[in-house]
């Protein structure tokens, strides 16, 4: 056995310094398959083979939270395991004094001394487990200036007062035109935003580069810690930029309820391109342990069943999306499967007059039992629809949200809907599912179907707040699908899937 390898790792890049061998090897071992390479040209001429290259041919280089994978494939590989030199973190002052107000609960503890340890970790933590107050003790402790990355108006609105109620200090603000950004140890961005100054060029017209006129890399330099929420995007170009531009900041800490664990499965080069970013996952808790503990409600989800006639057959759907498949079948695996996924959804989902009649029903009947309801729907035309016919028969308060409202109605709608002690309905689309702090609801309907793990956790995220009062929640759910044995009946494989999250989640499941 030669020379034991070693690991230089900075704020953003990590370097293998081994035998060309043994970095072959990694390399190899490091290069993931891409689902979606299926779709690019490179890859249906044979250019690609899908796959990408996560460490770096020429230097061997990899981003640096990918420094314990790299040495634990160098172990399993018989390598041995590498010398790990990280830069010294300085010695700084804590930002402010303990964090007021807050009665810190031993996974929170845990959570922060190892993520102070590690330098760079994600954490994964439950809606209502204290995830942004890990964060803030971790920004504290740090005491470096932090950039806190986020995409919502709703993040941006609530971490600032978060900082303020917990420590007292004003933060600053990266959002909108450049002049109205303010400054301060701690600087709330919004990924949109920032986006715009992170990227060296654009795309302009036939997809040529162009320069961007706005690129500024000194201004991320600044930056000695970085905490991405809700950093289950961190794996998109944009959130990338960003991060990769933070040349300075070794700390880093990414917040998610939904990252990818044992429960919620995201394809591995996605698991891979955040972990990158910001490091390895540590799990902090789960719903359910979250819930023996008395810290969230526990969820039990009830699941009711539509007659499978009222959803299309995939031959219906083939015929009517593609009349002349059978003089040309490649139509329907080269261009047209999204086609007939929209098609099997609005005539499955969106205009299933049996299916919403169970919602509707639904929802007046905990409505005038004096409950708050939530419905989460996918698509603004399905919830105006199920909106318009709940608000005719509920005889309660019925309100309607969607990405497409401002800050001002979202507030008040929300603020009316948390007060509405006599019962209400509220019908939102995915915009709820992040950066709203709902613990009022009492029970609610996942009518927007869909297969992502990640939206389910999210949507069942908003009704599991816990509250005085409220040790449980019910949580609905259709048994989507024609022919639950037919693999391209879509609606019944993406219940099939969600079915499966309940089961591994240990989440309560009653069929009616």
């Amino acid at each position: 056995m030669g020379a034991r390898p070693v690991i230089v790792a900075g704020p953003v890049w990590a370097r293998l310094e081994a035998p060309p061998e043994v970095q072959a090897a990694v390399r190899e071992a490091l290069a993931v398959y891409d689902p979606a390479a299926e779709h690019t040209w490179a890859f249906k001429n044979g250019r690609s083979d899908g796959r990408v290259q996560f460490v770096s041919r020429v230097k061997c280089e990899f981003l640096s939270g990918l420094t314990w994978r790299v040495a634990g494939t160098l172990v399993s590989l018989g390598h041995g395991r590498p010398e790990i030199r990280w830069p010294a973190v300085p010695e700084r002052d804590a930002l402010a004094g303990a964090l007021r107000d807050m009665e810190w609960r031993p996974y929170q503890t845990e959570a922060v001394l190892k993520a102070e340890r590690a330098r760079r970790m994600v954490l994964q933590c439950p809606t209502s487990g204290g995830k942004t107050e890990i964060a803030i003790e971790f920004v504290r402790r740090c005491g470096g200036k932090t950039l806190w990355l986020t995409h919502t108006d709703e993040l941006m609105a609530q971490t600032p007062r978060r900082f303020e109620r917990r420590l007292g200090m004003q933060v600053g603000a990266a959002q909108g035109p450049r002049e109205s950004w303010t400054d301060g140890r701690v600087v709330v961005g919004m990924v949109q935003t920032l986006q715009r100054i992170a990227r060296p060029t654009l795309k302009g017209k036939g997809g040529r580069a162009r320069p961007n006129q706005d690129y500024d890399p000194d201004w991320f330099s600044q930056f000695d810690v970085l905490v991405a929420d809700e950093v289950h995007h961190g794996a998109a170009d944009t959130w990338r930029a960003v991060a990769e531009r933070c040349v300075n900041a070794g700390q880093r800490l990414g917040l998610s309820g939904s990252v990818g664990d044992e429960v919620v499965k995201l394809p591995l080069v996605t698991q891979l391109r955040i972990e990158g970013a910001y490091g390895p996952t540590f799990t902090v808790a789960t719903t359910t342990e979250l819930a023996d503990l008395g810290f969230v409600a526990a969820p039990n989800v009830v699941v009711l069943r539509c007659p499978p006639t009222t959803y299309p057959s995939y031959e219906e759907v083939r015929e009517h999306v593609c009349p002349g498949w059978r003089d040309d079948p490649r139509g329907l695996l080269s261009k047209l499967g999204g086609a007939m996924f929209r098609e099997a959804y609005e005539r499955g989902v969106v205009t299933n007059e049996a299916r919403n009649q169970l919602v509707v029903k639904t929802a007046v009947w905990h409505a005038r039992e004096g409950d708050r309801f939530l419905v989460l729907c996918n698509r603004v035309p399905h919830a105006e629809a199920l909106y318009q016919a709940i608000r005719r028969r509920a005889e309660r308060p019925t309100w309607v949200l969607s990405g497409e409202d401002d800050s001002e109605r979202r507030d008040g709608v929300l603020t009316a809907f948390k007060s509405a002690v006599g019962g209400g309905v509220l019908v939102c689309t995915p915009f709820f599912r992040e950066g709203v702090d709902a613990p009022e609801i009492d029970a609610g309907f996942l009518a927007g179907a869909g297969e992502s793990d990640v939206a389910v956790v999210q949507a069942l995220g908003r009704m599991l707040r816990a509250r005085p009062g409220k040790s449980s929640v019910t949580v609905y759910d259709v048994a989507d699908g024609r022919d639950q044995s037919h693999l391209k009946d879509y609606l019944a494989n993406h219940f099939k899937s969600r079915l499966d999250l309940y089961t591994r989640s240990g989440f309560n499941v009653e069929y009616r």
